[in-house]
């Protein structure tokens, strides 16, 4: 996996997708979260992806709360990936950043 940035400015897109990876794949990570009974219940964070399971205010969430996090996560890596793939940054005949323009992109 490897992801494009600008560096001019802070932009940045999430790893390229493929076979292996895409934001699709990691929501489906958290299905078990769908299968619980209780939505309301809440997250104590007994999974590996360890998220920040209280609110600002110190109240714990709900996997109800958790899956709509990760829901919005996804989909903001998703508002901001300009090239899907690997191959659609290689083919752009004029790579430049989204945010400011800068030709001065990096891939890691």
């Amino acid at each position: 996996m490897a992801f494009v940035y600008c560096n001019n400015c802070n932009w940045c897109q999430d790893d390229f997708w493929s076979e292996t990876y895409n934001p699709l794949d990691y929501l489906a990570g958290w299905k078990f979260i769908l299968l619980e009974s209780d939505l309301d219940k809440s997250f104590a964070g007994e999974n590996c992806m360890d998220p920040d399971t209280r609110h600002e205010d110190g109240s714990s969430k709900t996997r109800r709360d958790i899956l709509a996090e990760q829901c919005e996560r996804a989909a903001h890596h998703i508002r901001r990936m300009k090239w899907r793939t690997e191959e659609e940054f290689k083919n752009d005949s004029d790579p430049c950043c989204p945010e400011c323009g800068s030709k001065d992109l990096g891939v890691d």
